[in-house]
């Protein structure tokens, strides 16, 4: 019987955008870059997107028509490549190295000795290095490792190898690579330490599984190996916007003195139109002369008009800032909000038709401002990826170092809740010296952090302590939500505005939106929104805020200093706030419910809010 492999739409984006490794049936393979991919993959317009990314548009996977429970043999379809190419068979435990000239439509690939049919299963171990390369471990060489030159040069046929399990032992010990024709023989003991790859002298082939040897690198780098599904085998660069109208820029959005002093640098020019390797060099020189932050200097273009004029298209490009172009929009008036097709908005308040006797308990004069986004569109960009380290020698989806015209890209309908946070208690709260005190040591995690360049575009520098708050309140609100409003946690998206807009004078950003980011197509149950009016959304924070208050990891979980990769979050952890990989922006990264509800020395934001709901409680169950 004939496979069906399929993906989403939405997945050749993440987790199996071009890359990645996807993993179905017993299978496995990866997606080639888009240079291959079909001419009829469907445009997908987003002009402010497209200019942050530099390129004129993007495209999505064709999608499988309706209806129809296999398409077409000639319908166009996005190329995968198997991956890893060593197979071997569970039945007689023979390898067999895989080429495309072998592929049969699909069909998996079957063991050529083996009656009755014996599916071939694809090798746990892959080799991937610090450049970003990723390759099949050479099992003839691991194999043959345990003898002398001369012994390896007397083997007939090298490549003749087979795959076996002992009893005898346990754990990696037990699976060894054994060659058929002569003695070599080695267990996995070890295959993933960097010692023994150094003394095997095992080398990086400089190149991707579908790229062929014409297009290989010199890489000196040493290879590690690890399994294939390891996290740090694909880390997608991705970049998503909302589709929102485009609004004037307003008369409080002006440049300040420092703007002033770092446009007039002798060296702005230079900075604006200086190539990604030199870049740094001038801002740093800017920075010290001109007494501001780095990051200052290169968000300092947010309204691209002078970059324009120096010439410099990727300097407009790297300076656009998709989240305050977003927050103006959302905190603007609704009578003077746009609206379009993909941008329908109603304004409420947490008060709106709540009798006094209910009450809000503190929370709408935390909460000031609510958006019903009835229907939103966003879309998400695939630009490269990474391998070994996050953000660290990326290579572009295109594969070349010349523009590209378009990434892939994927567009999602749905509906979301936005909440703006009134800024003079935020600041009042981040004024206070525990407050400060404790968040000084989550930022020096960060500074520290592997992750660091990804997670400021996000937190800001320096991190306030509003984003962690938001951030944790944010996934505190999904997993409420998700019992409440008919979706589940993965089909529910965040955006954190909680940083102060660099390079213009503005007010500070202070807000949160959930959304809906599932599915291929248009159309939204409405439940979101639902939660969103009044009589549902102050019932719904308050039991997301007591369920954050007590953690059954609790006190080690409320209690820690550090948790997560790189020590990233405080008192955070699956029990109580973090969520699926593709609802959160920064990676389940720079968590902590102590600002949230507080620890008994650090006050939380909303702990007022908790102990005015528990009070009431506690009058209702004694009267």
């Amino acid at each position: 019987m004939a496979l069906r492999r399929r993906v989403r739409q939405s997945q050749t984006i993440f987790p199996f955008g071009v890359g990645g490794i996807f993993d179905q049936r017993g299978e496995s393979f990866t997606a080639v870059d888009i240079r291959h991919w079909p001419q009829q993959a469907k445009k997908i317009l987003f002009p402010r997107l497209a200019k942050k990314l530099n390129v004129d548009h993007f495209r999505g996977a064709p999608v499988a028509p309706s209806g129809r429970a296999d398409p077409p043999s000639d319908w166009p379809r996005v190329p995968y490549f198997r991956f890893p190419a060593w197979l071997f068979c569970d039945h007689c435990r023979r390898m067999y190295r895989w080429s495309p000239e072998k592929e049969e439509q699909d069909q998996a690939p079957i063991c050529p000795r083996c009656a009755p049919v014996s599916k071939l299963v694809p090798m746990r171990f892959i080799q991937i290095c610090s450049r970003s390369h990723m390759s099949d471990v050479d099992w003839s060489w691991w194999a043959h490792s345990t003898l002398s030159v001369d012994d390896r040069d007397q083997c007939p046929d090298n490549m003749r190898l087979k795959f076996t399990t002992s009893k005898e032992t346990s754990g990696l010990d037990s699976l060894r690579v054994s060659c058929i024709n002569c003695p070599a023989s080695r267990s996995l003991h070890g295959v993933g330490g960097d010692e023994i790859v150094k003394k095997l002298g095992l080398t990086c082939r400089g190149r991707q599984p579908w790229q062929p040897i014409s297009e290989a690198d010199e890489c000196q780098e040493q290879p590690q190996i690890v399994q294939r599904g390891a996290a740090n085998v694909y880390f997608p660069v991705i970049y998503g916007a909302i589709d929102i109208p485009a609004l004037a820029v307003p008369s409080d959005v002006e440049e300040g003195e420092e703007s002033v002093r770092v446009k007039s640098h002798n060296t702005w020019t230079l900075f604006l139109t200086a190539p990604a390797a030199t870049r740094h060099l001038f801002r740093q020189i800017i920075s010290v002369d001109c007494g501001v932050p780095e990051e200052f200097v290169e968000h300092l273009a947010t309204f691209p008009g002078d970059a324009d004029e120096a010439g410099s298209e990727s300097a407009v490009a790297q300076s656009i800032d998709l989240d305050f172009d977003e927050w103006r929009v959302f905190t603007t008036p609704a009578d003077e909000r746009p609206t379009t097709k993909n941008f329908v908005t109603r304004d409420t308040t947490l008060s709106a038709g709540i009798s006094q006797a209910v009450g809000s308990f503190g929370l709408s004069s935390r909460i000031t401002g609510i958006v019903l986004a009835d229907r939103i569109r966003e879309v998400r960009a695939l630009t490269g990826f990474s391998r070994h380290s996050p953000g660290i020698n990326v290579i572009p989806a295109h594969m070349k170092s010349t523009r590209p015209k378009w990434f892939p890209g994927v567009e999602t309908f749905g509906e979301g809740i936005f909440l703006a946070f009134d800024e003079q208690q935020l600041s009042e709260w981040e004024a206070s010296y525990q407050v400060k005190n404790h968040v000084e040591a989550h930022e020096a995690d960060l500074s520290r952090s592997f992750q660091q360049d990804l997670l400021r575009d996000r937190s800001g520098t320096p991190m306030l302590p509003r984003y962690p708050l938001l951030h944790t309140f944010a996934h505190l609100l999904i997993r409420q939500l998700s019992f409440e409003s008919g979706y589940n946690t993965a089909s529910l998206r965040e955006r954190v505005y909680a940083r102060v807009p660099m390079g213009v004078t503005a007010a500070p950003m202070g807000g949160i939106l959930i959304y809906t980011a599932a599915g291929d197509a248009e159309g939204t149950l409405g439940g979101l929104v639902r939660q969103g009016t009044p009589s549902f959304l102050t019932e719904t924070l308050v039991r997301a805020l007591e369920a954050s208050a007590w953690c059954s990891n609790d006190p080690l979980c409320s209690e820690n200093s550090g948790q997560g990769l790189g020590n990233l979050n405080r008192a955070a952890c699956h029990a109580c706030a973090l969520l699926p990989e593709t609802s959160c922006e920064a990676g389940n990264a720079l968590l902590d419910r102590t600002l949230v509800t507080g620890n008994g020395i650090v006050q939380g934001f909303f702990e007022p809010v908790l102990n005015a709901a528990r009070a009431d409680s506690a009058t209702e169950a004694g009267s």
